[in-house]
Parts: C-alpha cells; sequence; structure tokens
C-alpha cells in the first residue's frame, strides 16, 4: 500500500494507471474483491468504477471463493483440490465434497464453479492473477455507493 501511496499522492501519478501495485502489494485478494471508484481528469462529471478480482487455481478458482463447508453433510473444508479438476482456464467447473459418513458412503455435495467472467489479466508477478471488470461510468451523485454493483452486466461497458 505504501507503493501506491507514494506513486499517487507523492510522485501524483494517475490512481488508475498504479492500481495494480496496489493490488500486488498486499494479501487482500485471498478476502475480497476491490470497486475502484474515480473520476477521470478530463471529465469529472461521471465516476469509473470497476472490479478487481484475484484468482488462484486453489484458493479462488475462476475468481470465487469456495465455501468453507459442505451444505449437504455439513463438512468444514471437505471439498476436492480445484487443481485437479480437469477443465479450461476460466472455464466453469464443480468440485465434489471428498467426506464420507461412518457406513462409508461418500457425501453427495457438490459445488458449482460459474465461468470465469469476461475480463483483462493485469500482470502477475506472483502465484494468482487479478483480473479487471470495467463496470462503466455513472454521474457521481446517481448512485450511493452502497449499492454499486458487483458484476460486469450492470452497467453499459465503456468503449
Amino acid at each position: 500500500m505504501l507503493t501506491y501511496a507514494d506513486l499517487v499522492i507523492v510522485n501524483g501519478m494517475d490512481a488508475s494507471t498504479c492500481i495494480s501495485s496496489l493490488l500486488y502489494s498486499s494479501n487482500i485478494g485471498i478476502h475480497t474483491t476491490i470497486l475502484f471508484l474515480y473520476n477521470s481528469k478530463k471529465d469529472v462529471s461521471l465516476l469509473s468504477v470497476a472490479r478487481y478480482a484475484w484468482e488462484h487455481d486453489e484458493k479462488r478458482p475462476n475468481t470465487h471463493t469456495i465455501p468453507l463447508g459442505c451444505n449437504v453433510c455439513h463438512s468444514i473444508r471437505s471439498w476436492c483440490d480445484a487443481r485437479a479438476v480437469k477443465r479450461e482456464s476460466g472455464e466453469e467447473f464443480t468440485v465434489p465434497c471428498l467426506s464420507t459418513s461412518a457406513d462409508g458412503v461418500r457425501c453427495s455435495g457438490k459445488y458449482l464453479i460459474p465461468a470465469r467472467p469476461p475480463s483483462t489479466a493485469l500482470a502477475s508477478p506472483y502465484v494468482g492473477t487479478w483480473y479487471s471488470y470495467n463496470l462503466g461510468s455513472l454521474p457521481p451523485d446517481s448512485t450511493p455507493a452502497d449499492s454499486l454493483p458487483t458484476d460486469s452486466t450492470s452497467l453499459p461497458m465503456l468503449s
């Protein structure tokens, strides 16, 4: 975060060009998705909105978090390792629950991990990748911050 603050506040660089340094300088990716709101210097009447989501083959496949427990047997951390599921990168897939009951019957629980929405990968110097989803632009006073959309289909895409 200090790198981002140094680039934007101290050196006066444009925040939108320095966002990747913020994303890769902390461990927030494993925990949350980031909504980045900023005003373009060219047009202060519009608020640009971008969503950044972190992806890791095991921890956040396709930028989605796997639930802690199975909704069928309620076992904790019982999902198959997402890296073991054969699939193309970004493709929808299912992870099965690996829990078995006392009498040896395997749980029927499954969790569907949706396909990664259309996005742009940021250059990744580390394990895991951040993806950017351009959510569009809004007049700054038209939408309260707590009701901003979280998916790429809620706002028109910018050209």
